[in-house]
């Protein structure tokens, strides 16, 4: 994932210079208002991942908590 992860950061970095040099009217960079957030949640299945995925989750449901206290 890391190759993967190294390339996208490299893209967006691009991207965002080109945006701040050149007038470029893209609906993607007008800012508006959150309506709607997903989140996914990524959870570990080999050997003694118990503890890490029980973590995950209760970290999930805490964001969702803070989502949804935001109207979200």
């Amino acid at each position: 994932g890391r190759p993967f992860s190294e390339t996208l950061v490299e893209v967006l970095y691009n991207i965002n210079e080109q945006l701040q040099v050149e007038d470029i009217d893209a609906p993607l960079t007008k800012v508006r208002p959150v309506k709607k957030v997903a989140l996914v949640v990524i959870t570990g299945d080999r050997g003694l991942c118990g503890g890490f995925n029980n973590m995950i989750i209760k970290k999930a449901e805490r964001r969702i908590a803070e989502l949804k206290a935001l109207g979200l």
